[in-house]
């Protein structure tokens, strides 16, 4: 730990989240360092003092056999006017990123290129028997040259307790990290997918006005498509945004060398924004966007206000609810929609059990259209009911209990368009769609890998599907374990 020396201070400031930033300079001139404070309040003494100290000292020496441009030194700790502070390499005129993006976002191929340099340093650190926990955009800078260096993350790990929510730690965790110490590659995907939707949108994806909601949202919402935010963001660069944010490991990228080998050739591609139609249907859709929030802020609401309920109250509630999440509206499908935006919109009703918007979106000529439309107002009831009541099951040989599965989820939809054409003066259209679908049947949770063959006719000036023919790729069955 170095001492009180024969050093200048070069410069002095306060980041906009609280923390002292000095840079200073030895008396010989020849190296110049940047000093960050411990803490808000950066007077810590005693044991605790030293245990922080001890620990930033031990990741200083783990980290120091990372090899990665991007990685700013981590020197150590320095005792400077009787204060501790965080000694690293020095960038002058670097702007942490919180900062930069104060007014602005980044432009898309400007965050393509950060996303490579995080999801290559990350490859570093997994080298060294590490991970990018605690990576947030107060430990990444922007450079002059608009790169990016990031303070080594563990740092804000060790100094939470002083930190505080100065660093938003809540903002930048994985699911799977969110109420338990569990972190791995695919939780770095994650974040580096936080920090992207950030970088192109100018908010995160899971951030609330009141913070004890930030981890559940990120447990359990859905994020909403950044295009729909920053409609200049190519549909491939988004697709990276939107694998990097699922909610299980499984469905993000494979490793990072195949997240590394998306953003290169993506860069490779210059597939950075989208075109003119395409902005025009984000734009529409942008404004539909609010109706999946309302929902799911009212789905919360119920899950904290159950406990002081009666049972009578609850039902009774349910069914307002119900009825506010599910009002007379008027056409969801418009003749202003293109068939991409229905066949869009027939997946998103699907996921989320949406029998009204089904009804709107399948014409009279599909195949088992009533099973499908029942199925949803069924799947719809019980996970309104289970949202109400919380409902749990006891676990097998443990004595314990967790919450009853989701009867239905659909996740990793990939809709690709086979082109549209004119048959007998009807304007036809063609898609196919990859996805998994999950389900809870006779004790075993199904996840089936499927595949649609989709056609949509224009019927009285709107596109309506009307076939589906679904094909089963995979199929998995695992015990639930429950009695």
């Amino acid at each position: 730990m170095g001492e009180d020396g024969a050093i200048a201070v070069v410069d002095r400031s306060t980041t906009s989240f609280g923390l002292e930033i000095l840079r200073i300079r030895s008396e010989s001139g020849d190296q110049t360092v940047a000093l960050e404070s411990f803490g808000l309040s950066a007077n810590v003494k005693g044991r605790l003092a030293l245990d922080q100290v001890r620990e930033i000292e031990k990741r200083a020496n783990s980290v120091s056999g990372v090899s990665s441009p991007v990685l700013l030194r981590l020197h150590g700790v320095r005792r400077l006017d009787g204060k501790h502070f965080v000694e690293r390499e020095d960038l002058p005129g670097g702007v942490y990123l919180v900062d930069y993006l104060k007014d602005k976002t980044a432009a898309p191929q400007t965050v393509v290129g950060w996303a490579l340099a995080l999801a290559g340093l990350a490859q570093e650190y997994e080298k060294a028997g590490l991970d990018l926990r605690g990576i947030s955009d107060r430990n990444v800078l922007v450079a002059e040259d608009g790169t990016i260096r990031v303070v080594d993350p563990g740092v804000a790990v060790i100094l939470r307790k002083l930190r505080g929510d100065s660093e938003d730690p809540d903002n930048f965790i994985a699911p799977e990290g969110a109420y338990e110490d569990a972190w791995t590659t695919a939780s770095d995907m994650f974040v580096i997918g936080i920090l992207m939707y950030e970088a192109l949108t100018g908010v995160k994806p899971f951030d609330d006005p009141s913070p004890e909601n930030i981890r559940e949202n990120i447990v359990h919402k859905k994020h909403t498509d950044p295009r729909y935010l920053n409609p200049e963001i190519s549909e491939r660069v988004g697709r990276v945004v939107d694998k990097l944010l699922q909610k299980s490991p499984e469905q993000r990228f494979s490793s990072l060398n195949e997240l590394c080998l998306e953003l290169q050739s993506i860069i490779d591609q210059s597939d950075f924004t989208s075109a003119p139609h395409e902005r025009e249907a984000l734009e529409r859709a942008r404004r539909r966007a609010g109706a999946s929030d309302k929902v799911w802020k009212a789905r919360r609401w119920l899950n904290r206000n159950r406990a002081g309920v009666l049972v009578a109250g609850i039902v009774v509630l349910a069914l307002v609810v119900l009825r506010i999440l599910n009002p007379p509206t008027p056409p969801v499908v418009t003749p202003e929609m293109t068939a991409d935006e229905v066949v869009q919109l027939y997946y998103v009703s699907l996921a989320n059990s949406d029998s009204v918007v089904l009804e709107q979106v399948l014409s009279d000529e599909v195949q088992d259209r009533s099973a499908i439309i029942n199925r949803a107002s069924a799947v719809h009831v019980i996970t309104k009911m289970q949202d109400i009541q919380f409902m749990t099951a006891p676990v097998i040989g443990t004595g314990e209990t967790r919450p009853v599965l989701r009867p239905y989820t659909i996740e990793g939809v990939e809709i690709q368009s086979l082109g549209q054409s004119e048959q007998d003066g009807v304007e036809v259209a063609r898609f196919s769609a990859t996805y998994t679908e999950t389900y809870v049947d006779q004790g075993d949770m199904v996840t089936v890998k499927k595949r649609d063959e989709l056609v949509l006719k224009r019927i009285q000036s709107l596109w309506k599907v009307t076939s589906i023919q679904g094909e089963e790729l995979e199929k998995e069955r695992v015990p639930l374990g429950f009695e």
